[in-house]
């Protein structure tokens, strides 16, 4: 209910955002990683969504890396699976953003190679 508000009420991007961060923060305290899933793919659709209107954005990568990040948590196989293929856009976008040698680049190369130890993620 608070999301559909949220859409509704903030129309700027910024303000939107942050009410999004601050029910992301909400849940995480909680630890209800279900409901912590449905709102990162609601975060990240609605980022994904500001980033085609902006071009690059830091902030749509870092949902997808939240995104993954707690897929992992989920410790599904299918999950994990997905968790891979946000990590690879989240690496890819923030390359293009920051350089392959950033620290940001750095955290998610090896995050991935901690799920998929047999790949090189490097550039």
């Amino acid at each position: 209910a608070a999301q559909e508000e949220a859409k509704t009420l903030f129309k700027q991007h910024a303000l939107a955002d942050s009410v999004w961060v601050q029910l992301h923060n909400l849940l995480t305290e909680q630890d209800n990683y279900s409901e912590q899933l449905k709102h990162l793919q609601k975060l990240n659709a609605f980022r994904k969504q500001a980033s085609a209107d902006l071009g690059l954005s830091g902030a749509y990568a870092w949902s997808l890396e939240g995104l993954a990040d707690c897929l992992c948590l989920l410790g599904e196989a299918d999950s994990v699976k997905e968790a891979r293929g946000k990590y690879g856009e989240a690496l890819h976008q923030l390359r293009l953003i920051f350089g392959k040698d950033h620290m940001y680049v750095r955290e998610v190369e090896s995050k991935l190679r901690m799920i998929c130890p047999s790949r090189t993620w490097a550039s």
